[in-house]
């Protein structure tokens, strides 16, 4: 897709395509994703027609005065830009806030209204099922412990382990599964970690077949030694 750069382009963005992209991603964020959703061109068609309901509602309601602050340039699809003011506001209440309260309005058996603690008036929606953007366990997994032992079990039933520190990195989605362990240990044939290899950093990719065991010692349910 190719990133619009004439004024007429970007207006036929904002008029065609933001709504709808508003309204795909609160859905998504909502309710989770479905399979209806991996349909790309069933996304974009509904997002197309949600957009095009609502500027057509806008003219219906508002007449003119919903292009305010852009007319038509000299020459053929141009636009130009009468007031810089009027135009922003008519981008973010008519393209942005109320989509988003439309998507808000259409997904609210999804939705529950939690209360901020810092400002106890204030409310701000969740998502009922708890959806995550993280695509994967693995990903899950590899950013919440970035300071743990881990100990890899191959297919082949070698193991392989160490100390998750700052220097140590994990792959994540779309790349394959890998991790780069700075601090290596040593690791006896029934999984058990032994003495640390000074200065020594191990890469290891992860397998469908490969079993990892992350052990964070700050928790109460794990002994946090070496086992």
């Amino acid at each position: 897709m190719d990133i619009p750069t004439s004024g007429f382009t970007v207006a036929a963005f904002v008029v065609v395509a933001l709504p709808g992209l508003i309204l795909v991603g609160i859905g998504r964020w909502a309710r989770g994703e479905s399979a209806e959703d991996r349909d790309v061109g069933l996304s974009i068609a509904r997002g197309s027609v949600f957009a095009i309901t609502l500027t057509s509602l806008y003219l219906l309601i508002l007449g003119e005065s919903a292009w305010r602050g852009v007319a038509a340039g000299a020459e053929p699809d141009t636009l130009v830009i009468s007031d810089t003011r009027a135009l922003a506001l008519t981008v973010l209440g008519l393209y942005i806030l109320i989509p988003a309260a439309v998507a808000l309005l259409l997904n609210m058996r999804h939705v529950r209204w939690l209360q901020v603690t810092e400002a106890r008036w204030l409310r701000v929606p969740r998502s009922r099922h708890g959806y995550t953007m993280t695509p994967t366990p693995w990903d899950h997994a590899a950013r919440r412990h970035q300071a743990s032992w881990v100990k890899v079990r191959k297919s082949s039933g070698q193991w392989v382990g160490g100390w998750v520190t700052r220097g140590s990195f994990a792959s994540a989605y779309p790349e394959p599964r890998a991790i780069y362990i700075d601090t290596a240990y040593q690791m006896t044939s029934d999984g058990n970690i032994g003495q640390a290899m000074s200065g020594t950093g191990i890469y290891v990719t992860i397998g469908d077949d490969d079993v990892v065991i992350w052990i964070d010692p700050t928790r109460d349910d794990t002994e946090g030694k070496r086992s």
